[in-house]
């Protein structure tokens, strides 16, 4: 079963060359293992080869065309993964303008950003080679649907998932909530109060969040004292101002090894291509 990450209706509630590289030729390529080309219409292979030739290898240094990295055989592992996606994009009917926007998303170095995860709260191993990074709300329902999915990826591959706080001003409750995750993390029990919290969601009044840290076991004096503290409230100005920084506009946002995936994407592929590129 795929982890479709197929959100975008609930989402808006929640928010707000084959030759040179000069060269504009279409000569075919071999296609690259994995895909059969004898699947495209005439009209799809020559757009497809023209798609080979403007579209920029997606190798940290290369200044070559994605054709020319499959002709040469270049030691880069990302440009066959690269190469199926532009295939699998024209076989589905994606217009050029398409086809290269979502190319940039998914390979241009320029797009992957960098996020401070230290101190975090996340879920799986620290060193795994695929890091997601989640910026959440405990009110937002697409987030209560998300949450199990990025439960199997971490049970399913070796991922490791970091959680940044986002309560929308839309939800009051979410704050408290978003509080009440961070106390149970100073006690080690983050992902066990992550859980009940997106479970009982949004039942975060603070009779309900005292019982969930009651059933947790939680040390209460201190559950309480961090609820309010200068820590929790710098932590979650932290992930605030990094969301507005990034230009974010809503919830669920995750972002895979610093690429933020679109609402459309499906998390399965992302993940796969980030492993098959670090095997």
């Amino acid at each position: 079963m795929a982890l479709r990450w197929c959100w975008a209706a609930t989402f808006v509630a929640c928010v707000a060359c084959v030759a040179c590289v000069a060269c504009t030729s279409t000569r075919p390529v071999s296609a690259p293992s994995g895909f059969d080309l004898s699947e495209l219409t005439p009209r799809e292979r020559r757009e497809f080869d023209g798609h080979l030739s403007a579209l920029g290898a997606p190798c940290p240094g290369e200044t070559l065309s994605l054709g020319r990295c499959l002709t040469e055989r270049r030691a880069c592992l990302l440009c066959e993964p690269a190469a199926r996606f532009v295939w699998k994009g024209v076989r589905d009917g994606l217009s050029k303008e398409q086809v290269e926007e979502r190319y940039a998303e998914r390979f241009d170095q320029r797009r992957v950003k960098e996020l401070e995860v230290d101190g975090a709260p996340s879920i799986g191993p620290e060193g795994a080679p695929v890091t997601l990074v989640e910026f959440f709300d405990y009110q937002c329902p697409v987030c209560v649907d998300a949450s199990p999915i990025l439960e199997k990826a971490v049970a399913r591959y070796p991922v490791r998932v970091v959680f940044k706080f986002w309560p929308l001003p839309m939800h009051a409750k979410a704050e408290p909530a978003a509080r009440a995750a961070l106390a149970a993390h100073a006690q080690g029990k983050f992902a066990a109060m992550h859980a009940v919290l997106f479970a009982k969601s949004p039942a975060f009044g603070p009779e309900d969040l005292e019982e969930y840290a009651r059933g947790l076991k939680l040390d209460m004096v201190r559950f309480r004292a961090d609820l309010s503290s200068a820590w929790v409230t710098a932590q979650l100005a932290r992930d605030k101002a990094l969301a507005k920084a990034l230009g974010l506009h809503g919830t669920p946002t995750i972002f895979v090894n610093g690429r933020q995936v679109p609402v459309r994407g499906d998390l399965d592929d992302w993940i796969s291509m980030e492993l098959a590129v670090r095997r």
